[in-house]
């Protein structure tokens, strides 16, 4: 349990107890005896190791960390949720999300993601909606582009000149291509939602928002650089991205 609590640090940002609980179950992780102490125990002893700091009251976050124990993390909560899987498909039917392959890049402007983004984002859109996340990432929700049902991603936007942006973090994304045949999208925060448009910007006025994302966005560099868009993170290497990642801009919907 650990690994999955570090992991879930790395890919959540900070976050209380409660929320890693919530974040445990929705990965289907049955947490033994009073579940508050035993994660907050097995935080303990990830600090100890200098994986995970402590931020506050019952607020923990990822610490840095090398690329071999970051992977050697992910290989493990891999191989725990293909364990959990096998046992719960023994016993009836699974509720787990089916494992997908992620090490295998697509075409240059279609960048598969991850196997574990999209049953992490589903993770972190039921954390929101407990409200356990009240700062900062939020739910963009728009019509798929070919069926039409409602899509819900969490995004984090960023403000620069008093107006809202959002960065599509892997070139092709299925939500990239919804909300770019989308009139209009909902932003959810909690219990708070509102209606916008969203106009993606050219590339040159895009390379000045990208320049800034790693500092004003800094959660979503990890994110960048095991998709392979980048290699330190620094600000260049995000401005060279400008046509190759989409930025988009949030307007009020008339």
């Amino acid at each position: 349990m650990r690994y999955t609590l570090t992991l879930l640090l790395q890919l959540l940002g900070p976050s209380t107890v409660t929320g890693l609980v919530a974040a445990l179950n929705n990965w289907n992780f049955a947490v033994a005896g009073r579940p508050t102490k035993t994660v907050s125990d097995a935080l303990r002893w990830e600090m100890q190791h200098e994986r995970v700091w402590r931020r506050g009251w019952g607020r923990y976050s990822a610490a840095g960390m090398p690329r071999s124990t970051e992977h050697r993390i992910v290989t493990r909560v891999e191989a725990l949720r293909v364990e959990a899987k096998s046992l719960r498909r023994a016993r009836g039917p699974s509720r787990l999300t089916r494992r997908v392959a992620s090490e295998h890049m697509a075409e240059p402007e279609r960048i598969t993601p991850p196997w574990w983004l999209k049953p992490m984002n589903k993770v972190f859109m039921t954390v929101m909606r407990l409200g356990l996340i009240k700062d900062g990432p939020m739910v963009l929700t728009v019509p798929g582009r070919k069926s039409g049902k409602p899509r819900s991603t969490p995004i984090t936007p960023f403000t620069v000149d008093g107006k809202r942006y959002v960065v599509g973090g892997f070139p092709g994304a299925d939500w990239v291509r919804n909300a770019r045949a989308a009139d209009v999208a909902t932003l959810t925060q909690g219990r708070r939602s509102e209606r916008v448009r969203m106009v993606e910007v050219p590339a040159d006025e895009a390379r000045p928002l990208l320049h800034a994302f790693p500092t004003l966005v800094p959660t979503g560099v990890s994110f960048m650089k095991n998709a392979g868009l980048v290699s330190e993170g620094r600000p260049d290497e995000f401005e060279a991205l400008a046509g190759r990642c989409a930025v988009f801009r949030f307007d009020p919907a008339s």
